[in-house]
């Protein structure tokens, strides 16, 4: 979505968040409005993207086997998986309870009871409904 320029960006901001909208795309006012947009590029001086980020209590149902992974649910209904791993403190805590509440396993994942929960921010939802880029923020009770 495209919205007319603001001169107030906090004025802006706040009418993303209470939209519901992902984020805000601005452009260095020194460069000017005919500034180019490059995407999947971070060109320094020329735009500023500030993200509207989201936050979520999720149960940790699942730890992938191999390279990190936590799958994610919210009430009984799978969001994604987070990649990113906590503080080694965190997970070595997370992993002393997640050993007694395995209810089986795969060759990629050990299944738990979904009674861990963590709070989660993330940038917006997925088409599929998934939470797109999971960041782990701490545990929830």
């Amino acid at each position: 979505m495209i919205s007319r320029s603001y001169a107030n960006a906090e004025q802006l901001f706040q009418y993303t968040k209470d939209n519901g909208l992902e984020g805000t795309v601005n452009y260095n006012g020194t460069i000017g409005p005919k500034s180019y947009y490059y995407m999947d590029a971070r060109p320094d001086n020329v735009w500023v993207k500030t993200k509207n980020y989201q936050h979520a209590v999720c149960q940790i149902s699942a730890i992938r086997k191999g390279k990190f992974g936590w799958g994610l649910m919210i009430d009984g209904r799978y969001v994604g998986v987070l990649e990113f791993p906590p503080s080694a403190s965190e997970k070595k805590a997370f992993f002393n309870v997640a050993k007694q509440i395995i209810r089986g396993e795969n060759k990629e994942w050990i299944q738990l009871d979904p009674l861990l929960s963590c709070k989660i921010k993330y940038q917006c939802l997925t088409k599929k409904g998934l939470l797109r880029s999971p960041v782990f923020e701490g545990f929830a009770i």
